[in-house]
């Protein structure tokens, strides 16, 4: 009966233990500047513009005007929503990269998957508005592609700015110091 009442407390303290050890590791990373993460952001918005422009000089705009004619609607891509996109992008990449610059995940792997839920938030919404305003499918869907796109190599782009990220953090637990030396399997005492 004694022994059992002392194997929950032992347990408990090797827990503590534990806690204290994730916090002393966590501790040691250095997490990245906010300064590269904002210097992230901004060649995040770069890219991603960029990316936007030449598909929209390509044929984007064409798209957009013959989908605007056939519902007969004006353009919805005036002067006004490319602002505010600029504007947007900037908070969207900071949040993004500072998600993707812990040490604990890999960094372009973070910056990916935040990048990706990001476009399916914005591509649901994108969508629901476009179906209002009875747009067709084919502009949801090219629209939707060209931006999953600049998404990604924004990330990408904007991940490299985080340098180092991943050198900071040990791959795997050290290996333990053995107790007792033993010699390595071709030299053989001879007796």
């Amino acid at each position: 009966m004694l022994h059992a009442a002392r194997q929950p407390r032992a347990w408990l303290i090797f827990d503590i233990g534990q806690t204290q050890e994730k916090r002393t590791v966590s501790k040691a990373q250095t997490p990245v500047s906010w300064s590269r993460v904002l210097a992230g952001s901004a060649l995040w918005a770069v890219v991603y513009h960029l990316v936007w422009g030449v598909a929209w000089f390509a044929f984007m705009h064409r798209e957009w005007e013959v989908a605007a004619t056939a519902v007969g609607r004006p353009m919805p891509m005036t002067a006004e929503v490319w602002i505010i996109t600029g504007i947007l992008t900037l908070p969207l990449a900071a949040v993004i990269l500072k998600y993707a610059s812990d040490p604990a995940r890999s960094a372009l792997k973070a910056s990916l998957h935040a990048s990706a839920a990001m476009w399916a938030i914005l591509t649901v919404a994108m969508a629901i508005l476009c179906m209002q305003r009875s747009f067709s499918a084919r502009i949801i869907v090219a629209d939707s592609v060209i931006n999953l796109i600049a998404m990604l190599a924004a990330s990408v782009a904007g991940t490299w700015t985080l340098g180092d990220v991943q050198e900071k953090m040990p791959n795997k637990a050290p290996e333990p110091t053995p107790t007792a030396v033993t010699p390595p399997a071709n030299e053989r005492r001879i007796e």
